[in-house]
């Protein structure tokens, strides 16, 4: 039972971390973004690093960067702001059809190992659901909110 309820824990932090990876590189590649840190859950840091924390409530992920390039920001059309913020759901769509990918081409026998698979495949494609409707939290948006705020918003520039 504990052996499970890690796996699920550690299933979710990847799931997470593959999320926010997605940001991350978008902000890279369409802002050349530096200083990236990704927090992993809220509450208390069991671990912490300068770029990396876990936190000790697996409910939700953060992205930080640093555009060094605040003008070319400014200046950027709606699909470039976008492209950063849809990196996340992106990475959790593309995860869940490599996961059911490998889980289809790659049989597995063991039980515990297929239930863990089919977990992941659920957790991807919750994070990318979740995260691509566009929801007001309370102290938050979601990915889907901000892009639909970039895109209701009245600039448009064509660079």
């Amino acid at each position: 039972m504990i052996k499970r309820i890690l796996c699920y824990y550690i299933i979710f932090l990847i799931s997470c971390f593959m999320h926010e990876l997605g940001h991350i590189i978008m902000s890279k590649i369409f802002f050349d973004t530096t200083n990236h840190r990704i927090e992993l859950g809220i509450g208390k840091s069991i671990i912490d690093f300068r770029k990396f924390a876990i936190k000790i409530i697996p409910a939700s992920g953060r992205s930080y960067w640093t555009i060094l390039d605040l003008d070319r920001y400014n200046k950027s059309n709606k699909l470039r702001k976008i492209m950063p913020t849809l990196g996340g759901p992106l990475f959790s769509l593309l995860m869940t059809f490599l996961l059911i990918f490998l889980y289809r081409d790659y049989s597995v026998t063991n039980q515990f190992w297929k239930h863990m698979m089919i977990y992941s495949i659920l957790t991807n494609a919750a994070f990318f659901i979740s995260t691509i409707l566009p929801v007001k939290y309370l102290n938050n948006i979601s990915d889907g909110m901000d892009i639909l705020n970039i895109i209701k918003s009245t600039e448009d520039n064509v660079n």
